[in-house]
């Protein structure tokens, strides 16, 4: 557990501004930023669907679309959300990565961190120590 810096705070700054401009109650309720280790920053929203288990997560957005301009490796990732366009700004929150989120960004980058709220103070998590025992593929398995 680490505390926050500037960068960091501008980091949650961006999701929170990005969800005001995005949030749509039940399609974009969550939107991630992600700080790549070149220092450039991308951004996501949750793509919500119907069929709840076809959306796709914002964290998935944002590093997707990282990846698609040929970044390497995760710094810090960072997730809010809005239940609905009247809360206000403060209300925003920022939320913790779902477990498929969590091996996403892991398999990725195991040296990433991500910004999470613990007893009331926001502090980033090394993503390895929200994962433990994580699932490996060996050399040589077939499945």
């Amino acid at each position: 557990m680490h505390k926050l810096t500037e960068k960091d705070h501008a980091l949650i700054k961006q999701a929170k501004d990005l969800m005001l401009k995005r949030c749509k109650t039940r399609s974009h309720q969550l939107t991630s930023v992600v700080r790549m280790k070149s220092g450039k920053v991308y951004a996501g929203v949750h793509v919500g669907l119907y069929v709840r288990r076809l959306s796709t997560c914002a964290e998935a957005v944002a590093l997707g679309t990282a990846l698609t301009e040929g970044e390497e490796g995760i710094d810090t990732i960072v997730t809010v959300r809005m239940k609905s366009p009247e809360i206000p700004y403060e209300d925003i929150r920022i939320v913790s990565p779902c477990g498929i989120c969590r091996e996403m960004i892991s398999d990725y980058d195991r040296g990433a961190t991500v910004i999470m709220e613990k007893d009331g103070e926001l502090v980033k998590f090394p993503i390895m120590e929200l994962i433990p025992e994580k699932y490996e593929k060996r050399v040589g398995d077939h499945c």
